[in-house]
């Protein structure tokens, strides 16, 4: 028995092994990081009422290539007096591409259901309205209104990726002395990082698998080389 022929073999086996296992803990890695997403709302403002913005997240806040087939984003918001447009609903969301857009996408997504306090988004009339399933170029997301002033009061967004669990971020509001935007950045990044970093993927029970399966490969390879006459 030649035992460069014996290793040769085990390297295959052992390279098969590992390129198995990576895909599936790949595919793993996906499923688990659908998480439900609160946004930070604290720097929304009552927009001015001629189709403005009451708050607006750039790449840096959240992006929208986090959004999946079975996303919903929520958006609670107060109204000032009475809608000015009574077919429409009274907030919109926009999303704007302006660095890989040539010209400019400005694509306003109207909500599937709505009352004058909450608003439903879906990720259907996203890609819809924005032309492309690829949301990677969003440079902005705005929520506004359509002719009547709002606020948006709180906002949340389904089965996003990478994404951590619903966190509140409260420190804006008990420092205000700190500036509003870097905290929400630094906050942001943090929360991502510890959504990416916690994908509850088991990685010892991977390795030993793949250790206990390689050993029991040259066990047996060993083995039967000795009923064989040993190696030689």
């Amino acid at each position: 028995m030649n035992i460069k022929k014996d290793f040769k073999c085990i390297f295959s086996v052992f390279t098969a092994l590992i390129l198995f296992l990576t895909g599936t803990l790949t595919a793993y890695a996906e499923e688990q990081q659908l998480e439900d997403y609160e946004f930070n709302i604290s720097r929304a403002i009552m927009s001015p009422g001629a189709w403005g913005q009451s708050i607006t997240f750039a790449q840096s806040d959240f992006k929208a290539s986090k959004f999946t087939p079975e996303s919903v984003v929520t958006v609670e918001f107060e109204l000032d007096g009475e809608p000015a447009n009574p077919n429409l609903p009274p907030i919109e969301m926009v999303f704007q591409n302006y660095s890989t857009a040539d010209p400019v996408i400005w694509a306003k997504i109207s909500p599937y259901e709505y009352t004058d306090s909450i608003a439903y988004f879906n990720y259907e009339d996203m890609v819809k309205n924005y032309g492309f399933d690829d949301l990677s170029g969003v440079d902005n997301i705005f929520i506004g209104d359509t002719g009547t002033p709002i606020k948006v009061t709180k906002m949340t967004a389904t089965n996003v990726t990478g994404g951590p669990s619903v966190t509140t971020i409260t420190t804006v509001e008990t420092a205000p002395e700190e500036p509003e935007q870097t905290v929400t950045a630094a906050a942001t990044q943090a929360a991502d990082n510890a959504g990416e970093a916690s994908g509850n993927i088991p990685l010892v029970p991977i390795v030993i698998i793949t250790v206990v399966v390689a050993g029991g490969i040259v066990t047996f390879l060993v083995i039967r080389n000795k009923r064989r006459g040993g190696f030689y």
